[in-house]
Parts: C-alpha cells; structure tokens; sequence
C-alpha cells in the first residue's frame, strides 16, 4: 500500500508540473504599450522600452528612472540638434538652388532673346533670297527676250 501511495504521489507530481510548463509556454502576457518585457538569466521583467538591465552574476540590476529619463533625454536632444543641422543644410542647398535656377531663368531669357533675333535675321534672309529669285528670273527672261 505504501507504494501504491508513493506512485500516486509521484504520478500527480509529475502531471501538475506539466500543467505548469504547459500552462507558462500557452500564457501570453499584456506588455503596456511603451513597455517591453526584458530576460536576465530565469527572470522576466518589464520596463519602459530602451531600459537598461545589467546582470553580474545573480544581481540584476535594473536602470533607474531617472538615470533612465536622464539618457533618453539626452538621445532625444542629440537626435534634435542632428535635424536642426540637416535642416540647416538643407536651406543651404534649397537657396543655392534657388540661385542656380535664377542664373538658368536669366540665361534661358537671354537665350530665347537671341533665338528671336536670329529667326528674325533668317525671315530677312529669306525674304531677299526671294528678292534675288524673282531679279534673277526677270533678267533671265529679259535675256531670253532679247
């Protein structure tokens, strides 16, 4: 009977820590948004996204908050001044854009004057080409007269 007893003992042993196992793998925890849930070692801790967690040995030690508001204040004023220099640099390149555009409008107008000039010099050209045909063509025909 004794041992009857101890393997029932053992059985239920054996069944309830697969219950737990199993019921720990099918959990699926709620992590807040903005947080993030972090392993050092067997142990499963939520923080704030981006906190640091060291481990030395058994001691787990997690950042405070406001090591923790102080580093992420300082990424975030490092990220801003990085924009405002891009931003800068950007204006830069949009007025020498500006400028060289400018530069194009005045010399596309100054080009289009001339093709003006020249297309006028061409009609003039043209028009005396025309003069000449028809002085030719009377002298040819007085020639021919004659």
């Amino acid at each position: 009977m004794k041992k009857v007893g101890f393997l029932i003992l053992i059985v239920v042993s054996v069944f309830s820590a697969i219950l737990v196992i199993a019921n720990e793998n099918g959990k699926k925890e709620e992590v807040p948004e903005g947080m993030e849930v972090l392993k050092a070692g067997n142990v499963r801790v939520i923080v704030p996204k981006g906190t640091k967690i060291d481990q030395k040995g058994n001691l787990i030690t997690v950042e405070g908050i406001s090591a923790y508001s102080a580093r992420r204040f300082l990424e975030i004023e490092g990220r801003f001044v990085k924009t405002e220099e891009r931003l800068v640099e950007t204006k830069k390149r949009l007025t020498e854009t500006k400028e060289r555009l400018a530069e194009t409008k005045g010399r596309l107008a100054e080009t289009e004057g001339r093709l003006a000039g020249v297309e006028a010099r061409e009609e003039g050209l043209r028009e005396e080409v025309e003069q000449l045909k028809k002085a030719l063509e009377e002298i040819y025909e007085k020639d021919k007269a004659q």
